[in-house]
């Protein structure tokens, strides 16, 4: 359950999914590599992972704890931004669909990520807010019995 009007941040195995989707990428990239042999694969991955995989992991974990959401009784505020911060409120009675995704990679890890859809007409021309078509309003990455209460929570005060 999550407490109500009080600022709570991601959880940290939404850092630790980020994480893992990046060693995921990096050995997917690096897979072709093995074909030369393993001292080389290793080489490469070790390079890669230091010159290029770090420094993401760092952005990650910076971006990670400027992340912040509060859930009040008639609606959501997704805090985001490490140097232009974006607030954004959306009322439970404008919510149009709210989805919970689950890859494995985050099934691994334990969370789930819900989107939170408003009928607000930059969902379908994308320029009266500048974000692209088709990109959910809220997007939080949250434990899944977290996402679970959510989701009914707003379902429930949907009025």
């Amino acid at each position: 359950m999550i407490n109500l009007n009080q600022t709570i941040g991601l959880p940290i195995s939404s850092l630790l999914y980020r994480y893992l989707r990046l060693i995921f990428f990096i050995l997917l990239f690096t897979s072709p590599i093995i074909l030369s042999g393993l001292y080389e694969w290793l080489q490469t991955f070790a390079s890669i992972l230091i010159f290029i995989g770090i420094p993401i992991a760092i952005c990650y974990a910076i971006s990670h704890f400027n992340i912040s959401y509060n859930v009040e009784e008639d609606k959501i505020t997704i805090n985001k931004g490490i140097l232009f911060k974006k607030s954004k409120t959306i009322a439970y009675h404008s919510i149009q669909n709210i989805n919970i995704l689950k890859g494995p990679l985050q099934s691994l890890a334990g969370i789930s990520s819900i989107n939170i859809w408003t009928a607000s007409p930059g969902q379908q021309l994308g320029h009266h807010n500048h974000d692209t078509p088709g990109k959910a309003d809220g997007s939080l990455l949250l434990n899944t019995t977290d996402a679970n209460w959510l989701r009914d929570f707003i379902l429930n005060n949907n009025e």
